[in-house]
């Protein structure tokens, strides 16, 4: 199916826009609070399942082991990812790599998906998005393992 000039128009500007709202989010940090540090990677993990819609067992046997890697990955290599007071409010900022990196997989099997464009090469981002989206929740799991180690009291920063 060959999409008409408009519908591509205003798919472009949805992923524009997401885009744009994840990097302004990403650089400047999100305030913290629990249920928002899990909301986004629980929506990620939604949005990924969905993508995962028809695909075989074998697909989705190596969906869960390829997020599995990424939540690992997410969890030792998160040291850029910041907690900071601004103002007296705690904020944290994720990594601006693996946000770009997730945004872009997300787009390109989104596409994939409602135009219908399927091959050999739909694996790759699948695997990708997968990766990406466990090193998210890892990233939150590393967060949060912060905040908790800061609220106990054991440290006076969140570096470590």
């Amino acid at each position: 199916m060959v999409p008409y000039p408009y519908q591509i128009y205003f798919l472009l500007a949805i992923i524009i826009s997401i885009y744009a709202f994840r990097l302004i989010r990403g650089a400047l940090g999100e305030k913290f609070s629990e249920s928002r540090l899990f909301f986004g990677p629980v929506l990620y993990c939604v949005l990924v399942a969905i993508s995962f819609v028809g695909a075989t067992q074998s697909e989705m046997y190596i969906a869960f082991i390829d997020s599995l890697l990424g939540i690992w990955l997410g969890i030792v290599f998160s040291g850029n990812v910041k907690v900071f007071r601004k103002s007296g409010v705690l904020y944290y900022r994720r990594s601006l790599v693996v946000i770009t990196l997730w945004t872009t997989f997300f787009s390109i099997k989104l596409i994939q998906l409602l135009y219908g464009l399927g091959s050999f090469f739909d694996l790759i981002p699948s695997i990708l998005l997968t990766v990406l989206t466990g090193m998210i929740v890892g990233e939150a799991l590393r967060i949060f393992y912060k905040y908790r180690k800061f609220q106990s009291g054991k440290s006076l920063d969140f570096t470590s």
